[in-house]
């Protein structure tokens, strides 16, 4: 069968795992030349599905391995994505990290300060962009920068571009 040959052929293919045991069990790691969409009606969690699949890095099925993410967000400015992440991974809400008051509380800001260098970390791995109203011409133009300057050729290269228009 053809299609067994060809498929034979790919197991060698090497791509990124998702953060996704699911995900991955049915449609395996993302490779070279996939365009995975997901749509769904708003205030669902795509974003938050996306930035997820962006600390692929982090997954422990990429341990070791050289991965770079660009993330390109219509939606939320970096400082908004960061704040988020931050609630995430401390456990502490997002709106008393805004409001300051984490900072005054000893609890909240220990949660806080001892993520930081998992956080400083990512930031070596995943860079996120607010690209709300940029032309997709200058979006392809950042992409092709990002590749040639903050990428090595053996890197794996995952690009994520949050950006849904309703017409």
């Amino acid at each position: 069968d053809v299609f067994l040959e060809d498929l034979g052929a790919k197991q060698g293919l090497d791509g990124i795992m998702t953060p996704f045991k699911t995900w991955n069990r049915w449609w395996g790691p993302l490779t070279v030349g996939d365009l995975v969409l997901i749509a769904a009606p708003p205030k669902t969690g795509k974003s938050t599905i996306l930035n997820y699949i962006g600390d692929a890095p982090f997954c422990r099925y990429n341990a070791g391995r050289n991965i770079k993410v660009l993330i390109l967000d219509t939606e939320l400015e970096t400082h908004r994505v960061r704040t988020r992440k931050a609630s995430a991974l401390s456990d502490v809400n997002e709106i008393y990290i805004k409001n300051g008051k984490s900072q005054k509380d000893s609890d909240m800001e220990e949660k806080i300060s001892s993520k930081f260098p998992t956080m400083k970390k990512r930031a070596g791995f995943v860079k996120h962009l607010y690209v709300a109203n940029v032309p997709i011409e200058k979006v392809c133009n950042i992409v092709r920068r990002w590749a040639a300057t903050e990428t090595e050729p053996d890197d794996l290269r995952l690009v994520i571009y949050d950006y849904m228009k309703v017409t």
